[in-house]
């Protein structure tokens, strides 16, 4: 029973394998346009390599015009070391004919090789040819070989070649005697567009070659826009077919275990366009807003690139040419490199920018970018800065909010409590040159009234701004108010800056938020008392001195 059981697994085993090795004609055995004779006796076929293991050549073949040809000898040969490997002579048929190798003949991953056939009188077909007549995959054809005269079908075809040709009509048939299971190679489209061709072919590795399904039949889903004939999923959405279809299994089966599956949905969206801008710094940027220059200097050209990206689903185009309008140029000359365009979904173009002050002073430019987006379809960039004459620190100081705040200026603010309380700014070089702080601390504290601040100091020195990006110090001051009520102190930063070396700000506060005009002494901005503090007058007393007075009236009228 065992001796049984182990001659059917045998069995079994050699006809899957035999199931496996399918023959494989790398030239389909396409059929020629044409068939002409000539006089004289010759060797024509081609080269090819082998690019995958485990294949053997078990046939060579030959087109025929018809039964009354002269009967040819096809060889093998190895190209790099001229030995002939197998041989067979075809009996004239019409078409292809084959004949089998008695040894088959085993290639190497690799190695090339030339497959010839050689006529007395000679036939061969030499009229152009399509792509597919020059196989490519697992065998991949070189060029064409050929010898004129040969006295022997042994000799090698060391006559000449031709690479975009195939004269020969001589093919090879092989098997592949490694089984495979199935596996899917491609990655179907998930998204697909109103009025546009949708399509997906897959392909799968495997030995035997393996046959798709898919599941369930797309036709049967929304308008059957989607359609499924056995190896392309297809279709045109419209309008109405807007949304989400699947998901889709689709299966690819060889006979070998495992069957391989793709999972995947289609979503039909509104074809769009979508126009995306990142600055030098891969920050974004946003229509119409306005972009800084730092560190201009005039006669100095600053430049930097700009990203343009396309994170739509169809090509982003652009209206004009050149693709950038440059205007309102005020105190500069501008050199812009265009991106180019259509952009396709997915990928960027670079905007070049180069700009140089004429002068000393202000300066500023607008680039406008029109194109297909829907909602930003004149994508508009505002540049501005200042230039100098020759590289100089520039100090500029924003609050925690990021605001300017400006030399000499007053920060007001009420309702702070008198518990301890922090904040934070930010100091600036806009500069082309190194902006030094000079005083014996970088920041300090002076006329502190009602309060007292501790300061997180910056450091001393800050570098040259570039082009684009500003150098920065952060600064903090600890603030606790002695007592309710206002309160207030000066900030100073002494530094190398040629028109704000001096640069300062006061900062006005109260614990609370002090009815107006009754007592909130004088002078701060903003909301908050002045820095002369004192206490407000309760409004019952006033009304009782109100009282009072109106009463001694009373009395001096009756008197």
């Amino acid at each position: 029973m065992n001796a049984l059981f182990k001659l059917m697994t045998c069995i079994v085993l050699l006809c899957a394998a035999e199931l496996c090795a399918q023959t494989v004609y790398p030239l389909a055995q396409q059929s020629p346009a044409s068939w002409p004779n000539v006089t004289f006796a010759s060797i024509r076929g081609y080269r090819f390599q082998c690019n995958a293991n485990n294949l053997t050549v078990t046939q060579l073949g030959c087109w025929y015009p018809d039964s009354n040809t002269t009967a040819k000898t096809l060889t093998l040969f190895n190209f790099n070391t001229q030995a002939l490997l197998g041989q067979v002579t075809i009996t004239p048929g019409t078409g292809w004919c084959w004949a089998s190798l008695s040894t088959p003949v085993a290639l190497t991953n690799g190695e090339q090789y030339v497959v010839t056939g050689y006529s007395p009188t000679g036939h061969y077909y030499n009229n152009g040819v399509p792509a597919s007549w020059m196989p490519t995959g697992d065998i991949q054809y070189l060029d064409m070989r050929y010898l004129n005269s040969p006295t022997s079908p042994n000799q090698f075809p060391s006559g000449g070649f031709l690479t975009t040709s195939h004269h020969g009509v001589v093919d090879i048939g092989y098997t592949n005697n490694t089984s495979q299971a199935p596996n899917i190679t491609s990655t179907a489209p998930t998204q697909a567009l109103v009025g546009s061709p949708y399509s997906y072919a897959p392909t799968a590795t495997g030995n035997p070659t393996p046959t798709f399904s898919i599941t369930p039949d797309p036709a049967t889903l929304g308008s059957g826009w989607l359609t499924w004939n056995g190896t392309t999923l297809s279709g045109t959405p419209a309008a109405g077919d807007i949304g989400s279809y699947g998901p889709f299994t689709l299966t690819a089966t060889n006979g070998v275990s495992p069957d391989d599956n793709e999972v995947f949905s289609i979503n039909v969206a509104t074809p769009f366009a979508e126009i995306d801008i990142d600055d030098p710094n891969a920050a974004a940027v946003t229509s119409g807003a306005s972009y800084t220059v730092y560190a201009g200097q005039a006669g100095v050209a600053s430049t930097g690139n700009f990203l343009v990206t396309n994170n739509g689903n169809v090509d982003l185009t652009f209206t004009n040419t050149p693709v950038v309008t440059e205007s309102a140029l005020v105190n500069c000359t501008l050199n812009t490199t265009n991106p180019a365009g259509p952009i396709t979904p997915g990928n960027s173009s670079t905007l070049g920018v180069s700009v140089t002050p004429t002068a000393a002073g202000n300066f500023s430019f607008t680039l406008t970018i029109d194109n297909n987006d829907s909602d930003e379809g004149s994508f508009v960039i505002n540049f501005s800065g200042v230039a100098k004459a020759t590289a100089e620190p520039e100090i500029a100081v924003l609050d925690g909010a990021s605001a300017n705040v400006a030399d000499a200026s007053t920060i007001s603010e009420t309702n702070t409590g008198t518990l301890q309380y922090s904040r934070n700014f930010t100091i600036r070089n806009e500069g082309g040159a190194a902006l030094n702080l000079t005083g014996a601390t970088p920041v300090v504290v002076s006329g502190a009234t009602n309060c007292s601040v501790v300061i997180t100091q910056p450091a001393n020195t800050l570098a040259a701004a570039s082009t684009w990006t500003p150098t920065t110090e952060a600064f903090s001051l600890a603030i606790t108010p002695t007592a309710a009520g206002a309160f207030s102190f000066t900030v100073t930063i002494t530094n190398n800056d040629t028109d704000e070396g001096g640069f300062s700000f006061t900062y006005s506060g109260h614990t609370t938020t002090p009815t107006p005009g009754i007592g909130t002494g004088g002078g701060g901005g903003g909301g908050g008392g002045g820095c002369t503090g004192g206490t407000p007058t309760a409004p019952w007393l006033l009304l009782a001195l109100a009282g009072l007075a109106g009463a001694a009236v009373l009395r001096r009228r009756m008197a």
